[in-house]
C-alpha cells in the first residue's frame, strides 16, 4: 500500500482534535476564507471522503445551507454562516491548512508548506497575523490563485506548532534531527538516538498535557511559577530541565532541575485523574 504524505498526516491530525463550539465556527471560517466564493456561494472541493465529511457535519451541526452536486464537493450558502465574535487563532489556522494547504514529505530534500487562497485580502491577513509570530510567509500568483509558502525549517516547524500539529512537528523534528545527523557525521558522532527519542516522547506528552489544561480552563489548579515553567518548556523544547532552570533565574524565580521535574510529573498525574475521572 502507498505511504500517505506528510500533508494527509497533518491533516489527519488536525480532524481528530476536539473543538469547542467557538472553535468549530473558526475553523469553518478558515475553510470558507480558503475556498472559491462566487455570489457568497462557497465551493469546496475535497478528494479525501473522511475530510469532506468532517466539513460536512459541521455545517450540518450549524444548520446552513448547502449542496452536494458531487462526490467530492459542497457548496454553501454564506449568507446563513454568521461568526461575528471570530479569533483567528488554532482552529482558523488549522482549517486553512486543512483545506488548502500542503507540504513536502519528511523525506524531501529540500522543505516547503504552502496555502493556497482565492482572495487576495484574506492572504494578505494571514501574513500579518503570521509575522507577529515570526513566521514569515511569501506571496506568489499561480494564475488565479495567492500562494503563500515558507521554506525555512523553523518557520515551518512554528507554523505546526502554531496549529496545534504536535505529533507531526515531533516527526518533522525527528526528521530534521536525523538528517542533520547523515550530513554532520563527525560532528555528531557522539548523539544519543535513543535519549532523543526519550525526548521526543517527553515533549509530546507534555504538549499534549500542557494543551489539555488550557482547553479545560484548569490553569487555575497550578502555581504561577508552574504555570511560568510550562509556559517557558513550550517555548523551548530543545532546552534541558537544566537550562530551563538557569532561564527561570532571569525571571529571578530559583527552582532546581528535580524541582521542574516535580512540576513535569504534577502535571501529568493532574491530566491523568481527570481522563479516568471522566472515562468513568
Amino acid at each position: 500500500m502507498q505511504e500517505k504524505s506528510f500533508s494527509y498526516v497533518i491533516k489527519k491530525e488536525i480532524i481528530s482534535k476536539k473543538l469547542s463550539k467557538e472553535e468549530q465556527l473558526n475553523f469553518l471560517s478558515g475553510i470558507f476564507d480558503t475556498s472559491k466564493v462566487v455570489n457568497n456561494v462557497s465551493y469546496i472541493i475535497m478528494n479525501e471522503k473522511e475530510n469532506l465529511e468532517y466539513i460536512e457535519n459541521l455545517i450540518n451541526k450549524f444548520e446552513l445551507k448547502f449542496e452536494k452536486n458531487r462526490s467530492n464537493s459542497l457548496a454553501i450558502n454564506l449568507d446563513t454562516f454568521k461568526n461575528d465574535k471570530l479569533i483567528k487563532q488554532q482552529a482558523y489556522f488549522s482549517a486553512i491548512f486543512f483545506n488548502s494547504g500542503s507540504i513536502s514529505n519528511k523525506s524531501s530534500s529540500s522543505y516547503h508548506l504552502e496555502l493556497k487562497f482565492y482572495d487576495l485580502q484574506k492572504a494578505n491577513e494571514v501574513i500579518n497575523i503570521m509575522s507577529n509570530y515570526d513566521i514569515n510567509f511569501k506571496i506568489l500568483k499561480r494564475k488565479n490563485i495567492y500562494v503563500l509558502y515558507i521554506k525555512k525549517i523553523e518557520n515551518i516547524c512554528d507554523f505546526l506548532r502554531a496549529i496545534e500539529a504536535f505529533d507531526s512537528y515531533l516527526k518533522f523534528e525527528e526528521t530534521k534531527i536525523e538528517r542533520d545527523f547523515n550530513n554532520n557525521v563527525n560532528r555528531l558522532t557522539n548523539f544519543d538516538f535513543y535519549n532523543q527519542e526519550k525526548i521526543a516522547s517527553i515533549n509530546n506528552d507534555f504538549l499534549n498535557n500542557y494543551d489539555f489544561i488550557k482547553r479545560t480552563n484548569n490553569l487555575d489548579m497550578f502555581s504561577d511559577v508552574e504555570l511560568k515553567f510550562y509556559e517557558l518548556k513550550f517555548n523551548n523544547l530543545d532546552l534541558s530541565l537544566n537550562d530551563l532552570a538557569k532561564a527561570l533565574e532571569k525571571s529571578k524565580i530559583y527552582r532546581t532541575k528535580s524541582s521542574l521535574s516535580r512540576y513535569l510529573e504534577k502535571l501529568d498525574n493532574f491530566v491523568k485523574k481527570i481522563v479516568i475521572k471522566n472515562s468513568k
